[in-house]
């Protein structure tokens, strides 16, 4: 884990945030890495058109730069957004589908924190429960704005034909068994860790294809 995730600190990073910007705590992980090679300037250009544009967003608006290959719109993929969300919202980047989540008053490093550590318990449990796998959907990107006392955090976006919010589930034998699963992480986070990890149904998707419980948003 602490080889996919770094502190910003080595040119990439001042490409993808100006000096004036120095104030934001950066992770990045080595496929957000890689994507910036691959469309230099791109994280760059969404990053200042969701500044720019955040409320219009909030508000239902579609937006999208000269060129039209970013664009940015108000998404989820479950009805869930969580208590502390500002906004979610797919961003496209040339044909590539990510998911950002703007959160209030929540530093960058607990976010970190507490997704290093889901992996930790994950990785004991040999990723598979009950017969179920399980995985967390890791941030690729987290920021803070201390100024707006906001923190972003970039993921892959699932479209709902792909996966299905628990919460969101019919009262299938499957949901339940999902929730006994769900239950046993977070009782076992409970009993390691000083405080438990928000790990319920609200907070994973399901992947039926696959069998997979995906986890995320631990805070």
């Amino acid at each position: 884990m602490a080889g996919i995730f770094k502190r910003a600190k080595d040119k990439i990073s001042k490409r993808l945030w100006p000096k004036a910007q120095k104030k934001r705590v950066l992770f990045y992980s080595a496929q957000a890495k890689e994507f910036a090679r691959q469309n230099r300037g791109a994280l760059l250009e969404a990053r200042i058109l969701l500044r720019e544009n955040i409320m219009r967003i909030r508000n239902g608006e579609t937006v999208s730069n000269k060129k039209g290959n970013i664009s940015i719109a108000k998404a989820a993929t479950g009805s869930e957004k969580g208590k502390r969300n500002f906004l979610t919202a797919k961003v496209s980047i040339n044909e590539k589908a990510l998911f950002l989540k703007v959160v209030d008053h929540q530093a960058a490093n607990e976010i970190m924190d507490a997704s290093m550590k889901a992996e930790k318990i994950l990785r004991e449990s040999g990723y598979k429960i009950d017969g179920i796998n399980v995985r967390q959907i890791k941030p690729h990107i987290i920021y803070e704005d201390w100024m707006k006392k906001m923190t972003f955090v970039v993921t892959e976006f699932f479209e709902k034909n792909d996966v299905i919010q628990v919460h969101d589930m019919k009262g299938t034998i499957i949901k339940r068994k999902i929730k006994k699963v769900l239950e046993r992480l977070w009782r076992k986070t409970d009993r390691n860790l000083e405080e438990p990890l928000d790990i319920s149904e609200k907070n994973s998707f399901y992947d039926a294809k696959t069998r997979t419980i995906l986890l995320y948003d631990f805070f």
